[in-house]
């Protein structure tokens, strides 16, 4: 094959597809060797671009090994000064030099095991640990769902429990056992958990398509039913069922059979207790769900309206292939002709996400053990003026001055902080990083380079037309249409051979957050079912409680009481339920979410009015819930409700 019309390749081997869930992507695999013939040098011990996967020996510490490659960088690092005749001659000579060569420690390595860079933040790359975080927050959010049916059963079982009075009254009478009556509620509650296992599997394999959808995952069906899966769903299905029955069994199988036989059901109070108890939880839990939901909404409404420094909207990028590169200053000269093009730069990485840092920054009054990762970016002339990035103090690059072709920088506002300066007296100072020893032109404006996610980290840019990667173009506001045709009409007249691609903006940073939509739409469904399920125990408990007060609902209607004083007083009680349930979830609610926020460096905070929404919510739909019991039963004829005995 040939690739970018340049370089004749052979496919040497075939490799199977690489599993869906692997961090490791990619169509093709070539030598590192490649990248010398791109311009690209490999050999640098300054940079922080390239991934490095080492294996190390069976029993190896990942500590000591990180240890090691740190004394290796540095003492590559000192050695290739002492190398250097100009550089040692200065440090002989220069009393400043010599100190900074003396107390030079540079950066300090970690070797983390490969199965933890999926789910599992770590430095240098990818510093985000989403991944660890979703799975915790999802497990944790469906254990509250599971506990909120088991609460369900556990209150039902116990209000129903004088039906089944008689029964263990009967069988502790003919000799049995209080630990064969448990046994027996404990086996019902296994079961009952069984078939709902079984129900659900067969649910999980039907919607299994529209969650793949809407969690962008693809979750094979041969992973439903391997080994590991089962054997957790037959653990989980066990737990829950002897959580469920835990306390019916031991309630059920304490009655004394004399007092049962006589009519006369002990602990029906505290059985009562209990069950308001459980309500309790179960309602905070479906309100803390609430929440969460509501916190996480505005954390992604507000990551996609915070200003990003500069002016996403009508940016284009376009990706230089090859020997593309060479011709991009006729490319961009013929788009800059056409009056429906803005502006147009270029950028040696992803102009939305810049990922390559670097250590070894140098400026004149740097204290001995400062030593700091700061971002480094190859860009063309125009580069603030096409982003629409303002300036903080200085000027932007210029093609008048001849220095500013690879010899000056511009840096955001983050570096004169770490130098000590205002933006102000940065300007004009000596900076030497990656390579370039030059002065700084211009301060930027802090700009997100990166996701939202991240904090403002240090950036230096530096003109280099050899390492230019992407086109940045700012088309004109209106028909983005017509202004999309004249980009690619000067495409297709300086590279035919290459296809048109472009990508905007907008769909890079929708990309970085659709996770968090994603987390966000799937909080949702899970807070629906948890208060659908906590309303169903409700919805049980307060046809239950109906029927127990029949005789005197029809008492105090025969005395004159309206239909509407009996469902106030029915839903009193259960009103009383919610509120407690508001007042003990809304602190804990707090201090979860406030700590989940604590992972984005902006965020608008907690809003006090979602606790007020969420508490307003849970009871609107309680209300509705015991009400649907309430007129039934305050409907009913009066000498209906005193014969039903």
């Amino acid at each position: 094959m040939t690739v970018n019309n340049a370089f004749p390749v052979t496919v040497s081997a075939v490799m199977k597809n690489v599993p869906a869930n692997s961090v490791l992507r990619f169509d093709a695999l070539v030598p590192m060797e490649f990248l010398r013939r791109l311009g690209i040098d490999i050999d640098a011990w300054n940079s922080n671009t390239i991934q490095t996967f080492v294996q190390l020996h069976d029993g190896a510490a990942a500590a000591a090994a990180g240890d090691k490659i740190t004394q290796l960088v540095r003492n590559r690092t000192l050695g290739a000064i002492r190398s250097d005749p100009e550089q040692w001659k200065k440090i002989q000579t220069d009393p400043e030099a010599r100190r900074r060569y003396e107390s030079y420690q540079g950066p300090d390595f970690m070797v983390k095991p490969v199965p933890d860079i999926r789910l599992f933040g770590y430095f240098g790359f990818n510093r985000n640990d989403q991944g660890i975080k979703s799975v915790m927050t999802f497990s944790a959010i469906a254990l509250f769902v599971l506990l909120i049916a088991c609460i369900n059963f556990m209150n039902l079982a116990t209000a129903r429990s004088a039906n089944r009075a008689r029964e263990v009254g009967l069988r502790k009478t003919v000799g049995a056992f209080r630990k064969s009556i448990a046994g027996q509620f404990y086996g019902e509650a296994v079961l009952t958990a069984v078939l709902a296992a079984l129900a659900s599997l067969a649910l999980v394999v039907l919607l299994r398509p529209g969650f793949n959808n809407l969690a962008g995952k693809m979750i094979p069906l041969a992973t439903l039913f391997g080994p590991k899966f089962l054997l957790g769903l037959a653990a989980v299905t066990l737990l829950a069922g002897l959580v469920a029955g835990c306390y019916p069994a031991l309630f059920l199988s304490s009655f004394e059979p004399v007092k049962v036989l006589k009519g006369r059901v002990a602990g029906g109070a505290r059985s009562s207790g209990l069950r308001k108890v459980l309500v309790v939880v179960q309602f905070g839990l479906s309100i803390l769900l609430l929440i969460g939901m509501g916190v996480v909404s505005r954390q992604v409404d507000y990551m996609r309206s915070k200003k990003l420094g500069y002016e996403k909207d009508q940016l284009v990028y376009l990706p230089l292939r090859g020997e593309t590169p060479r011709s991009y200053a006729a490319f961009k000269d013929l788009c800059l002709r056409d009056p429906r093009i803005q502006g147009v730069t270029a950028t040696g990485q992803q102009p939305t996400l810049f990922s390559a840092n670097s250590w070894g920054a140098d400026w004149d009054g740097k204290a001995p053990n400062q030593n700091y990762l700061i971002g480094i970016a190859s860009v063309d002339f125009d580069y603030p003026e096409t982003m629409k990035i303002e300036m903080a103090a200085g000027r932007s690059f210029n093609k008048e001055f001849a220095d500013d072709n690879g010899r000056t920088f511009l840096v955001n506002e983050e570096v004169p902080k770490l130098m000590g300066h205002t933006a102000a007296d940065a300007v004009g100072k000596r900076f030497s990083f990656n390579g370039v020893d030059g002065t700084i032109v211009g301060v930027m404006e802090n700009f997100h380079y990166q996701s939202v996610r991240n904090s403002v980290e240090p950036l230096a840019v530096v003109v280099s037309p050899r390492g230019f990667g992407f086109a940045v173009v700012r088309l004109k506001a209106g028909d983005v249409t017509a202004s999309l045709d004249a980009l690619e009409a000067a495409w297709q007249k300086v590279y035919p051979l290459y296809p048109f691609e472009y990508r905007f903006f907008d769909q890079d940073f929708d990309q970085m957050y659709r996770s968090d939509e994603r987390m966000g739409s799937l909080l949702k469904i899970f807070s629906a079912l948890a208060v659908i399920i906590a309303c169903l125990g409700l919805f049980g408990l307060a046809s239950f409680t109906a029927e127990q007060r029949t005789k005197e609902i029809g008492v105090r209607k025969v005395l004159g009481a309206t239909a509407s004083g009996i469902v106030l007083l029915l839903n009193r009680e259960f009103v009383r339920w919610v509120l407690a349930a508001n007042l003990l979830a809304w602190p804990v609610a707090y201090l979860v979410m406030r700590n989940w926020l604590r992972g984005f460096p902006y965020n608008p905070g907690i809003a006090w009015w979602l606790f007020l929404l969420a508490g307003a919510g849970s009871l609107i739909v309680a209300l509705l819930t015991v009400s649907l019991q309430a007129v039934r039963a305050a409907s009913s004829h009066p000498a209906d409700a005193l014969k039903y005995e």
